[in-house]
């Protein structure tokens, strides 16, 4: 019970967004119901055309017969693909509406758990949204039309003969009870399945990054040994899938079948005595295998509610539950209350799992000037730039802007929330990624709306990738090829996309790792001209030559140092 609670809530979740789209699918609902409704009446046309045709044999137009049930199949078909065909719209529907919903809720804000997933998780646990959706779909038309559908049938039958409706609900029954007993392990099954999906996708993408070192130290015997390993397992819970599926199709059926007996021997009897018109005994097996087919099909629906709850909770890990409201990040402070121009951090302390991080004491990064920060490797120095740039959560936060007279002219907010900040504050992060196949103008604007062109080249000049960039066919409107860049060509593309904001606040992770040192120094010099606050994680020595301050991360908290005591 805890199992299909849970599961109503995803698919409540999942339905939320749609609340716009009511009108359509309650048309789409009606049309349906038009649909099931010219099904049911197939049967009875059926008991007509076959107790009409039945006299006109008597006078040899046998030709009547086969042309009269020919016609109710005709019937029952279009009915089937008319219904099929509403089913799909109303599924295509549905994805189309939700996925750039879902898109939002989880590209837009990760959750820490979902930061700490590799790449290829993300995605297999994002694609398994789409099964989430086609499960909803089908048990939002074929559960509620077909259940409608079932009970109708069911009260048509109890006219007919109660006693093939009580052969019939009693088939209904033992193949729901054996669907519920190996429904539990269908679900592990597939649960089993999707993870070695995942699992899958990420070997490939470990073999593509380190093809270099696998070809080199000669092991691709090893890779291809583990790939085996993991083909072979999920073969192996694919036959136990197919096995368990087999199964239930075997007990459908069955219970088909002998259902199918019980209606053609009580149909017979009653028409052999006279009880029953023939055409009523063809009506009666027309109901009973659509009642049934439709029973099946509507369980297998409801049965479904636990794979699909998988597949939800897969995806829900990926997103912020229950969403929070942006909060106040950032203060902006006039200069003429006496604070130094720049960036104030009075209070900063970040923590994961009970374990605390950062618990920075009030430190200031002075306008027009270059602050490197330095420290060991875990030390938690990208954790400091992403928490000031307010995608890390933080146990306590609180920053001022202290602006000069042309930023309080321009009438920017007083207080700034994480989205208003990001106008004002851009940052470079280390292990950052360009969007592939995207026009290089666009990877730099990072999706600017209002693209300027100008803050474009500008912003390539400042980070020594122009000459780059008009060699290429199509200079900026050249697609990026990601793959066909050197990581120097990518990390001073990544330095234009943080430039291009022209922000008050400049946030540098190792931003220059991968240049040689006089782009380096280009680059650095070109930033200190901007006359903003300057704030670079680094570790070479041009940096910290260049730097107005250095501090020292350690144990959570910033120390002033000199460049030569950095050395050490």
């Amino acid at each position: 019970m805890m199992v299909l609670r849970e599961s109503l809530g995803g698919v409540r979740q999942l339905l939320e967004p749609l609340a716009m789209y009511r009108r359509a699918i309650v048309s789409i609902f009606s049309a349906a119901l038009l649909v099931q409704v010219l099904a049911l009446v197939s049967p009875l046309l059926s008991q007509m055309i076959v107790d009409h045709a039945a006299g006109l044999a008597m006078h040899g137009d046998a030709f009547y017969i086969v042309f009269g049930y020919g016609l109710v199949l005709m019937t029952a078909a279009i009915a089937e693909c008319i219904r099929s065909l509403w089913v799909n719209a109303v599924l295509a529907r549905l994805e189309a509406d939700a996925h750039p919903q879902a898109y939002s809720v989880v590209f837009g804000s990760f959750s820490r758990d979902a930061l700490q997933l590799n790449t290829s998780e993300v995605i297999s646990r994002f694609q398994s949204l789409r099964t989430a959706h086609q499960g909803v779909g089908n048990i939002l038309v074929e559960g509620v039309v077909d259940s409608l559908y079932v009970v109708t049938i069911l009260a048509a039958l109890v006219v007919y003969d109660s006693l093939i409706a009580s052969a019939a609900a009693l088939a209904v029954t033992i193949y729901f009870a054996a669907r519920l007993l190996v429904g539990r392990r269908l679900t592990k099954v597939t649960r089993e399945i999707a993870q070695a999906d995942a699992s899958q996708v990420a070997y490939l993408k470990d073999e593509v990054d380190a093809h270099q070192s696998v070809r080199f130290f000669d092991a691709h015997s090893g890779r291809r040994a583990d790939w085996n390993a993991l083909v072979t397992g999920r073969l192996r819970k694919e036959a136990e899938r197919a096995r368990t599926t087999a199964l239930l199709r075997c007990i459908q059926q069955f219970s088909i079948g002998a259902i199918s007996v019980i209606t053609i021997a009580v149909g017979a009897h009653r028409v052999g005595i006279g009880e029953l018109p023939l055409g009523a005994m063809f009506a009666l097996i027309g109901l009973t295998y659509a009642m049934f087919t439709r029973m099946t099909v509507l369980t297998e629906r409801l049965s479904s509610l636990d794979v699909l709850n998988v597949h939800w909770r897969r995806f829900r890990e990926l997103a912020h539950r229950p969403s929070q409201p942006r909060r106040a990040l950032v203060r902006l402070c006039d200069p003429d209350a006496g604070w130094q121009p720049g960036l104030h951090i009075h209070d900063l302390r970040v923590a994961f799992a009970g374990r605390t991080v950062l618990d920075l004491k009030p430190v200031v990064f002075p306008r027009g000037k270059l602050t490197v920060i330095v420290g060991r490797s875990g030390e938690g120095k990208t954790t400091l730039v992403r928490a000031i740039t307010g995608l890390v959560p933080c146990e306590s936060l609180e920053m001022s802007c202290v602006a000069q007279p042309a930023d309080t002219d321009t009438g920017l907010e007083s207080v700034w929330n994480e989205r208003q900040w990001s106008r004002h504050c851009a940052a470079c992060f280390q292990g950052d990624a360009l969007f592939d196949g995207v026009p290089i103008a666009q990877n730099i604007a990072c999706y600017d709306p209002a693209l300027d062109m100008e803050r474009v080249e500008r912003a390539a000049r400042l980070a020594c990738i122009e000459a780059d960039i008009v060699r290429l066919l199509g200079g900026y409107h050249a697609p990026t090829a990601v793959q066909k860049l050197s990581e120097g060509q990518a990390q001073r593309l990544l330095v234009a996309r943080a430039l291009y904001r022209a922000p008050l606040v400049l946030l540098l992770d190792e931003a220059t790792s991968a240049l040689d040192e006089h782009t380096e120094g280009a680059i650095i010099e070109n930033v200190k001209g901007l006359g903003v606050t300057v704030i670079a994680v680094a570790h070479r020595p041009q940096w910290i030559r260049a730097a107005d301050a250095v501090l020292r991360l350690s144990n959570g908290s910033l120390r002033f140092v000199s460049p030569k005591e950095d050395t050490a």
